[in-house]
């Protein structure tokens, strides 16, 4: 079973983070995370993207981002 992980890194070396959500699809994680940046209301030329599914701002000091991570689980028997 796949799942995707939306998290959210705030500023720090390592990087605090919370989970914001856990999805069946990859499209709900990507529906949640645009959810999530506007609701951060942060202007589009602070916002550098990782690849399709993960975005920081203040890239430079590791201020912030999100980020979908996809996890595999496996059955237990």
């Amino acid at each position: 079973m796949i799942v995707y992980v939306l998290n959210h890194y705030v500023g720090g070396t390592p990087m605090d983070g919370e989970c914001l959500g856990v999805f069946d699809t990859l499209e709900q994680a990507n529906d949640n995370l645009f959810k999530t940046l506007k609701q951060f209301d942060i202007e589009e030329e602070h916002l550098e993207w990782g690849g399709s599914h993960d975005v920081y701002w203040d890239l430079d000091d590791y201020w912030g981002g999100l980020e979908i991570e996809v996890l595999t689980l496996n059955k237990i028997k």
